[in-house]
């Protein structure tokens, strides 16, 4: 038995020229290409960014958000035509997702990213305090004859 509908064989439903078969074979390597080396240019800076002093730098976030935006915008213009829009659709399209981008990378780096930096001394600060506190229990419960953990609860009022 043989299935039969009223659509034509989806194989002829795109008909390409073998010269055409060849320009689209070709767009599609060159997109696999810059991908790749894109993509192991970041496996590069990854392994190398302690040796290379810029682990955690602003730098290397800043580097990654770019070739991931590259990577993405090389997408979208190659495979979802973009690239064979007119000039002024492509800047309607992409200037919206563009400075959405940019005000992310802002607020992360730049005003939220910050908070830790900004506050960094002063949670070392108190880190460095209940340090010395607890060596300092620790000390007296030694030195001091008294049993550890006794007078500390009735001071704190546990």
């Amino acid at each position: 038995m043989e299935f039969n509908d009223n659509y034509p064989n989806y194989e002829t439903m795109a008909i390409h020229s073998e010269e055409e078969g060849v320009k689209v074979r070709k767009k599609l390597w060159r997109v696999f290409w810059i991908m790749l080396v894109i993509t192991l240019v970041e496996l590069g800076i990854g392994i190398n960014q302690d040796s290379w002093g810029l682990t955690g730098t602003l730098l290397l976030k800043f580097t990654y958000i770019i070739f991931t935006i590259v990577k993405a915008g090389y997408i979208v213009y190659a495979f979802m035509h973009l690239g064979d829009e007119n000039h002024l659709m492509r800047k309607v399209i992409l200037w919206p997702y563009i400075s959405f981008a940019l005000y992310l990378v802002y607020m992360a780096t730049i005003t939220e990213g910050t908070y830790t930096r900004d506050h960094k001394y002063l949670l070392d600060t108190q880190l460095v305090q209940q340090k010395q506190k607890i060596r300092e229990d620790a000390l007296k419960g030694k030195h001091g004859g008294e049993e550890h953990g006794g007078d500390e609860h009735k001071e704190s009022g546990h």
